[in-house]
């Protein structure tokens, strides 16, 4: 009886202890991703890409 009630309670401190981890792997990734840019823009732009629009062209 002794051994049963030893190796349970060993059982729900192996599992309490790997939830504690997995929670705070958890947290780890959200804080990482959440600290993350939302957008990183790397493009290159200048003037010459664009073109002027105004009153002088007419409209189809």
């Amino acid at each position: 009886m002794l051994v049963i009630l030893f190796f349970v309670g060993s059982l729900i401190l192996i599992l309490f202890g790997w939830g504690i981890f997995w929670l705070l792997v958890q947290l780890g990734v959200i804080v990482s991703e959440a600290r993350k840019p939302t957008y990183i823009d790397n493009s290159d732009y200048t003037l010459d890409q664009g073109r002027e629009v105004g009153q002088e062209e007419s409209r189809n």
